[in-house]
Parts: C-alpha cells; sequence; structure tokens
C-alpha cells in the first residue's frame, strides 16, 4: 500500500521488509516489520515498471532526494542491508538492533557495517546497547538538540561512543 500510489501489487523479488520505526524493533535481536520497501533484485517485471510510471506520473523522479540517483528509483546500489542498526533518535528505547534477518532500514536508523578486524556484530550490539555507552551516546546527542525527550543521534555521537579496543574483547567471547 503507497500513500502516493495506492495500493498496488508487485513481484516478490521487487520489495524487501523494512524496518521503518523504532517500534518495529521489539529487542535487540527481534522485530516485526510492517511495510516493505520497493528494491528489486534484478531486472524490474510488468508490475514494477507500472509503479515507477505512476511515480513518474507524480514527479516523484523530480524530488530532490530522487533527482540525485540513476536510476533515480534506486537505493544505495551494491549495498546490502546492514548487519547492525542503532537508532538515529535516542530515547527510553534506544538499543542496537542485530540485523540478522536482513532487513532494510529506515531513515530512523544508522546503518552500521563492522570494518574489518572489528569484534563481530553481535558483540558491537551488545556493547552499544550496554547501560554505558547508552548514556554516553545520550549525553553526546542531547549536547547537540538541548534536553529534549528525544535527541538525534549525530553519526560523530556515535562514532565518538566509547567503546573498548577489539583486543580487550577478544578472549570475552564466550562471556559475552
Amino acid at each position: 500500500a503507497s500513500a502516493l500510489a495506492g495500493e498496488v501489487r508487485l513481484e516478490g523479488d521487487a520489495v524487501v521488509p523494512l524496518l521503518a520505526s523504532l517500534k518495529e524493533a521489539r529487542a535487540p535481536e527481534l522485530a516485526g516489520p510492517g511495510r516493505v520497501l520497493f528494491r528489486p533484485a534484478g531486472p524490474v517485471g510488468e508490475a514494477a515498471r507500472r509503479y515507477l510510471a505512476a511515480g513518474e506520473a507524480a514527479r516523484v523522479h523530480l524530488r530532490p532526494t530522487c533527482a540525485a540517483r540513476s536510476p533515480w528509483w534506486r537505493l544505495a546500489p551494491g549495498r546490502g542491508p546492514a548487519p547492525l542498526l542503532y537508532p538515529a533518535k535516542v530515547g527510553a528505547r534506544a538499543f542496537a538492533f542485530l540485523n540478522e534477518a536482513g532487513l532494510w532500514e529506515d531513515k530512523k536508523w544508522h546503518a552500521l557495517f563492522p570494518r574489518e578486524g572489528a569484534p563481530p556484530a553481535w558483540q558491537i550490539a551488545l556493547l552499544l546497547s550496554s547501560t554505558p555507552v547508552r548514556l554516553a551516546i545520550d549525553e553526546g546527542a542531547r549536547q547537540l538538540t538541548g534536553a529534549q525527550a528525544i535527541a538525534d543521534v549525530d553519526c560523530r555521537v556515535l562514532a565518538a561512543a566509547p567503546l573498548p579496543d577489539p583486543a580487550a574483547l577478544a578472549g570475552l567471547g564466550r562471556a559475552l
């Protein structure tokens, strides 16, 4: 169902599950996505071409967020789902989400791709969800936006999270 195009039937490989809200992530490894994202895996079928034509008729392709893309409807070409997601806003429900199901994220999430040599995604999720790290991220976010109930997590705030050195975690995998 699309607000712009109404109800549309697309081929199964034209859509992927979308983690659209923080409420859909019920726990660090449990989610119930309620929406899908148009992201065809291969050549688009007839139904997808009709959907794209409806978007062009509504001038979606001219919007700044779409006009710079080629093709205009493609998001992050060549990139797969992020193995780890962190909310773009902090509040009472802020926790890292271990994305083992390969869900695609909405703009309400930071997509995290651990670098080569970094701890595994599950360890990073555990650390980002720990109280000391969450408090540090919360404090950094609120310094940017004031004392709002919900504050924006800037990429710099997330990058400055006080995570332990990966070497210090190497022998703790089993205990964690």
